[in-house]
């Protein structure tokens, strides 16, 4: 990708007859992302300041560069939030809504009630994911049906965060029960959240939790979070602390391995099964 960036980057001085600017300039921009650049961002702002360089391409590039400084840490979160609030914020009317496609503004919106959440300001995230929920019709249905089901999961994690557990719960119980979105990843990775907001220090409701992840499980043994669940599950068992926990815990990471071989999983959960038999004197 650095050699790439660096192609793209003499490209553009040399402008060939033919090719779109503004593709090169993404392109240029996408290599340095990808290389890992520490200057993707400063590229990024060169070529925006440039008229050749389109709208489309820009918040293509935008979200690029924001997916990238999402995976940097408290800092990478802040630059991107602010970045996609700048976009968002320039594109508000009466900007012209037709340069961009529904489905770009759309995603770049979700990105911005994640990032909100993420940057540490659930009051905002709530306000953002209430507009989420209400999208057009101009959007494909596929992506309209996921971006609705995570902003109903984002809203129940900012009312956690805000300590509002009774509207939280209320708000992921309906997500479960909505025909259209029960069967998202939304929906099955809600099971999740809760059920690590109930084991948190100072909650400790290791019960309830187990129920949700057993659930989960049960119900959508074929998602890619179901083996999660069941050794999850199974940690919690094994923090109750007695025999007949150890067993049910154990039973959980036998399960998982027989139904999962293919995991990630199965090396971490027959290091578990070890740590559980010694614990029952059954090795």
């Amino acid at each position: 990708y650095r050699n790439a960036a660096d192609a793209y980057a003499a490209a553009l001085r040399e402008r060939p007859t033919g090719v779109p600017p503004g593709d090169l300039m993404f392109q240029r921009v996408l290599a340095e992302i990808r290389s890992g650049s520490p200057n993707a961002a400063r590229v990024l702002d060169e070529v925006e300041a440039q008229a050749e360089f389109d709208q489309e391409n820009r918040w293509q590039a935008e979200w690029n560069l924001a997916r990238e400084l999402q995976t940097r840490g408290k800092d990478g979160i802040a630059e991107a939030y602010a970045r996609v609030n700048r976009l968002l914020a320039a594109a508000a009317p009466p900007a012209d809504v037709n340069l961009i496609k529904p489905d770009l503004r759309a995603r770049m919106a979700w990105l911005q009630a994640r990032l909100s959440f993420e940057a540490g300001e659930p009051e905002r995230t709530l306000a953002l994911a209430d507009g989420l929920t209400k999208l057009g019709d101009e959007l494909d249905a596929g992506l309209k049906t996921e971006i609705a089901a995570t902003a109903v999961l984002l809203k129940a994690q900012a009312q956690f965060a805000l300590h509002d557990e009774p509207h939280a719960l209320e708000t992921l119980k309906k997500l479960r029960e909505d025909a259209a979105l029960k069967k998202s990843d939304a929906a099955i990775s809600s099971y999740l959240i809760e059920a690590d907001y109930l084991v948190a220090p100072g909650r400790d409701r290791i019960v309830e939790a187990q129920k949700l992840l057993n659930k989960l499980a049960d119900d959508f043994p074929d998602n890619a979070y179901a083996p999660y669940a069941l050794y999850q599950a199974a940690v919690l068992a094994e923090r109750l602390g007695q025999d007949d926990n150890y067993r049910e815990a154990n039973r959980l990471i036998v399960d998982l391995v027989k139904k999962y071989p293919g995991s990630d999983l199965v090396f971490p959960a027959q290091l578990k099964e070890g740590e559980l038999l010694e614990k029952l004197n059954e090795l």
